[in-house]
């Protein structure tokens, strides 16, 4: 082996890699420092922060000014696009709303259609006319109730209607005004003839409105609650007992149970001592709600216990007659579920006048009266009209 010429090629190796060190380094040195692309993460609180991979430092919260779009993830990276759950929202509440009327009877004495009656006003005015002041609260609800106290035929021979009949068109009155469900338990009705009771029922049934009469249940179910209705027809010195075990009846297959009646004394404002009696046994039976009806006047109300027990809520259409007390309230109803799967209730009650305009019922407009009529309700003044 030539040593001489071995030393210098191992010197000249030396003097090569020493060259390439020192030109690595000085390329290196005039580089800016580059890490990985950053990638847009989530916290734990749900807000988005840059993250450099790899690197101890994390970087303080982007700002509005500054904030990342999530979707401009490259493609090839692993982590998916996922958008977080906004935990700060609040939770919806599901509501079932239901709006009580007073007596309503969309027709005229005998039936009769002559210039000035009930039939002439809705012929000439459309079906719309009478409900048109409250529908704008009529059409919102989930379901509107109303007590009818009117026959619905077109049998000319009207010698069996004593009170108040219209022909069968006129059960679009109810549709046009967004009332849903009649109660037909009003004493009157029993006094048509079956013939007249079969025609009414045809012609609800035609405008798609449901009805219920005397001792029937009829179950709703909206927003996930399940309620029940049970219409009843009461009269002094009868018995009960049915009535309770029908209300029973309801409260093992409902959450919540009204019951919407027909009773007292025509033109008085108090409640009988019988009729209270009647009413907060319903209520120790299970009904969450006693509303009534009927008697033509509007009557006070009362908390029983948990349940709320409405004495009357008057008459608010009555085509049989011009002038009534001008005050009734509608009651309306909100049941709401919340997300523990608790049932709440809500009353709020709507004075109204029962005529401005003849035959159509319209919002009470003077705060006096309004005052006037909510004392009355709460057993603070002897008349809902006489100030």
């Amino acid at each position: 082996m030539n040593y001489t010429a071995d030393q210098r090629r191992k010197l000249w190796g030396i003097l090569v890699s020493l060259a390439l060190a020192i030109t690595v380094a000085i390329v290196l040195d005039c580089l800016p420092m580059v890490s990985e692309p950053p990638m847009d993460t989530l916290d734990s609180s749900g807000e988005v922060t840059d993250t450099v991979i790899e690197s101890p430092v994390i970087s303080e919260p982007v700002t509005d000014e500054t904030e990342p779009d999530v979707t401009e993830i490259p493609e090839s990276t692993d982590t998916p696009k996922t958008t977080a759950p906004d935990t700060d929202a609040p939770v919806q509440d599901t509501s079932f709303v239901l709006t009580f009327l007073g007596e309503c009877a969309p027709g005229s004495p005998l039936g009769t259609s002559s210039f000035g009656s009930y039939n002439a006003l809705a012929n000439e005015n459309g079906f719309g006319y009478s409900f048109s002041q409250i529908s704008s609260i009529l059409s919102e609800d989930d379901l509107t109730v109303a007590a009818n106290s009117c026959i619905f035929t077109d049998n000319n021979t009207m010698a069996s209607v004593i009170a108040c009949a219209a022909p069968s068109a006129n059960a679009e009155i109810y549709k046009t005004g967004s009332v849903d469900f009649l109660s037909l338990a009003a004493p009157i009705l029993s006094e048509y003839s079956d013939s007249s009771i079969d025609d009414t029922r045809s012609s609800l049934d035609n405008a798609s409105i449901q009805y219920a009469e005397d001792g029937q249940i009829t179950y709703f179910e909206n927003a996930g609650i399940r309620l029940a209705i049970v219409c009843l027809q009461l009269t002094k010195n009868l018995n009960t007992a049915d009535d309770v075990a029908v209300i029973r009846q309801a409260k093992e297959s409902a959450e919540y149970v009204i019951v919407y009646f027909w009773g007292g004394d025509n033109g008085s404002h108090t409640p009988e001592e019988w009729l209270t009696a009647t009413l907060r046994s319903f209520a120790d039976a299970g009904a969450s709600l006693v509303v009534g009806s009927g008697n033509g006047v509007l009557r006070p109300m009362e908390q029983y216990g948990s349940s709320t027990i409405a004495y009357s809520l008057g008459t608010l259409l009555d085509g049989a007659a011009i002038y009534h007390d001008n005050a009734t309230v509608l009651l309306q109803l909100s049941l709401t579920k919340d997300d523990q799967g608790v049932l709440n209730t809500d009353i709020r009650l709507i004075p109204c006048y029962v005529y401005q305009n003849i035959w159509q019922p319209c919002l009470v407009s003077d705060a006096e009266d309004e005052k006037l009529i909510t004392a009355f309700l709460s057993g603070q003044a002897a008349s809902p009209t006489e100030k």
